[in-house]
Parts: C-alpha cells; structure tokens; sequence
C-alpha cells in the first residue's frame, strides 16, 4: 500500500526497494527485492527498532530460528493539488481550447519541409483567442515531415527506425517555427512531449497536470504538446496525434477540443458537410480512409479521438485547417466545419444513508 502524507502508512506492506507509482510496478518487483535475512532468536527484543526509517516485525516458523523483515521507507507522495481544476477567469464566456494540429496543415504541399506561412497564420488565430481571454493549448504533429528533408527523403518514412529518426530531426525545427511565429505576439512557446505511458501512471500524469496547469496560469505561455516519437511509437504508426488530442483534452479539463485537418470535416455520401453529429459510432461508416503525404491518421483516427472527448463532456469540432478564420468561428459557436455534441459531464455526489 502506498499512503498519502499525514494518513500514517508510510511503509510498503513488503520489503520493497525504491519508489513504486502503480500496483503493476509492485506487481513486476523481482524478488530480489525482497530482502530477507536469518538472525539467531536471541539478538532481538521484541518490539526493537535499530535504525530511524526502518521496523522490523517478528514471525516465528520455528523455535531455533527467527526471521526478519525489513520494511523499507518509499517516497511518500502527496496528492496532486487539483491537477484538473480551473483557475478563475477573469472574462465572461471564455474557454479552455485544445487544437490539434496534424502534419498535413502545418507541411507544404508541393515539397517536403514546413509550411511556414500556415504557422504564421495559425499563430496568429491563436494569440487573437488568448487576447480575448481563452486559454490555448496546441497538440502538434510535423516532427517526422520536418526531418524527412535531412535524410534526404520525399515521403514519409515507411520503417519505424526512419520514422524516429526524422522525428528526433525535426522536433526542434518544429519547435523553432512556433517559438518565432509566436514570437510575434510577444508569445512564448513551452514544449511538453509526452508518452501514453505518462498518461496511464497516475504520479507522471498529475505531473504534466500540475506542469499544465502553471503553464496556462501564465498569460504570455502557448503549451506545444506533442508525442515524444524518438522513444514512443503509439502515434508514429497510427493516429497522427488525434487520440493524443483527446488526452490531453481530459487532462485538462477543456471546454472545447478543436482538430484541425485537410477537408471542411465529416462528409456525407454526396460530399456535403455534416455540421452536427451526436452519435460517433453511427457517423463512423462515413469515413473514408484517406490520408496525407506525411499523414498516419486519417478521418477513422479523428473520429475515435472525437469518441474519447465527447465521452468525457468536452465539445469536439472538426475543421478545415487551411482556411482562414475558421477557428474563430468555432469558439464562437459558429456552423463551420463539423460539431460533435458533448455528453453531460458527470456529477459525483454523496448520499447520505
């Protein structure tokens, strides 16, 4: 058992070794770990302590022997301070946005590399949102289409040691180009690159919680959030980031979680615009499979991304990422592109007896 501070169980209830965030952790302990040693009966007082930080309880399998059993101290972790709240905000009407933004709006489209025009106008959308007083998060893809040109490349790597390699490449190109389109507006950039493993370990999740939200507290502070794709492969094979999006959405309790793509949003069988969809699954059977030169996801991926959120309450928007002003459009509410609707967030009460 792992306590929290001040509920006086500081100890394993084995003789474990180091700090342990999940029950798998303590489930995967060799047994080397434990640490067992046979001293003869006589040397201990019962109800001894010899060291500071250590106990000792005593069992008896035989009259000629007696076991010890050490019980090592662990790092005892405080419960994160409300890694999902909000902070107040100043401004009426104003919302936390996440907006995903995949590798095929953020690359040219005649050649390899960055398109540094859709940053510039993206940045600029942005900052107008922080302006008005939202609070912006971006989840980023382009890491991979950024170092294809070093090693030479036209498309996106087939092999995954390619792929990871241009990703290492072209996280800081990435990087680079929000930080100066940012720049502009007297905006700063802070990179977090995050792996599902982060998200699954309840400890490394209310860390990047907690780093998120000092970040947002900041005004002048653009979160850049991607997929640590040299050491993870989740979104590097399929999704582009889109189930990251939605992560990182209920991470941070956002209002609105907007995807940004190449097409206008979800299509009908005659090629019109859905512009309201309540029932994920049902709108599944529209979408096609269809993807980018340096894309993996897909419209599949984004509807199983859009699933996740509006399971957890958060209003998802889908979007054609290369016209102008159609982010603005929909945090205002605006029929652009297509409009997820959210389930009721659930309230956790107690009833009395």
């Amino acid at each position: 058992m792992i306590a929290w501070a001040g509920q006086g169980f500081p100890f394993l209830n084995c003789s474990l070794v180091g700090d342990y965030e999940t029950v798998s952790d303590l489930r995967r302990t060799p047994s080397v770990a434990r640490r067992r040693r046979k001293v003869p009966s006589t040397s201990l007082r019962n109800g001894e302590h010899t060291n500071a930080g250590m106990r000792r309880a005593e069992i008896r399998p035989a009259e000629s022997e007696i076991f010890h059993w050490h019980f090592w101290p662990v790092r005892e972790i405080e419960p994160p301070f409300n890694f999902m709240s909000k902070p107040n905000k100043s401004r009426p009407n104003t919302k936390r946005i996440v907006l995903k933004f995949g590798s095929g709006i953020l690359t040219r489209t005649n050649a390899p590399g960055l398109d540094l025009k859709q940053f510039a106008r993206i940045s600029a959308e942005v900052a107008a949102l922080i302006r008005l007083g939202h609070q912006c998060v971006t989840v980023t893809s382009g890491a991979v289409a950024a170092g294809t040109g070093t090693l030479s490349l036209d498309e996106r790597p087939t092999d995954l040691a390619t792929a990871q390699a241009s990703a290492a490449i072209g996280q800081s190109k990435l990087m680079r180009a929000w930080e100066t389109a940012f720049a502009r507006y007297k905006l700063n950039v802070a990179q977090l690159l995050l792996t599902y493993s982060d998200l699954d370990s309840y400890v490394r999740r209310a860390n990047a919680g907690n780093t998120l939200e000092r970040l947002l507290s900041a005004a002048n502070v653009v979160p850049i959030i991607n997929e640590n794709d040299s050491v993870a492969t989740e979104e590097l094979s399929f999704g582009d980031n889109d189930r990251l999006s939605a992560e990182v959405a209920m991470l941070a309790g956002a209002d609105l979680l907007i995807i940004l793509t190449g097409v206008d949003g979800l299509l009908d069988a005659n090629g019109n615009v859905i512009p309201r969809v309540r029932d994920v699954d049902g709108a599944k059977r529209l979408a096609n499979g269809s993807k980018g030169r340096f894309s993996v996801g897909g419209m599949i991926s984004k509807l199983e991304a859009v699933k996740m959120a509006v399971h957890a309450g958060i209003m998802t928007v889908i979007i054609n990422g290369r016209h102008p002003e159609r982010i603005a459009a929909a945090v205002a509410g605006q029929v652009t592109g297509t409009r997820f609707i959210a389930r009721k967030r659930p309230v956790l009460t107690l009833r009395g007896r």
